[in-house]
């Protein structure tokens, strides 16, 4: 994904924030994504040529990124979100040669796997 290095992994202010400046929550949070990161979901709707399931997929991880204030994962699946969900719109399978979900499922990964450092440091 190109630019998707420019973004922050975290945005740890804005996370804090919305957590009322409770690291133990924002902690059980991460953790909670690091469990449970949905990207096989994805990889599965890929696997199927599901339209509508990836979509719905990505709005799903789109959230939690959001939520957790993943800025860059956000960005990531955001710009997916908008392709996937014109591809529903159009019938358009195609996009499944135009994307990879193994790449989309490696960002999640990397993602994991930064957030896991994160949380060492707020302990």
């Amino acid at each position: 994904m190109e630019g998707f290095n420019q973004y922050q992994l975290i945005a740890l202010d804005d996370a804090l924030k919305r957590v009322g400046n409770r690291k133990p929550l924002l902690i059980k949070l991460l953790n909670a994504f690091i469990n449970n990161p949905r990207y096989n979901e994805i990889l599965l709707a890929y696997e199927e040529r599901n339209l509508e399931a990836v979509a719905i997929a990505l709005h799903t991880l789109k959230g939690v990124a959001s939520n957790l204030s993943l800025e860059r994962l956000y960005k990531c699946v955001e710009s997916l979100e908008i392709i996937f969900k014109d591809a529903v719109n159009q019938g358009d399978v195609s996009v499944f040669d135009r994307t990879n979900g193994i790449d989309i499922a490696q960002i999640a990964k990397d993602t994991v796997n930064e957030v896991s450092k994160v949380i060492e440091t707020l302990v």
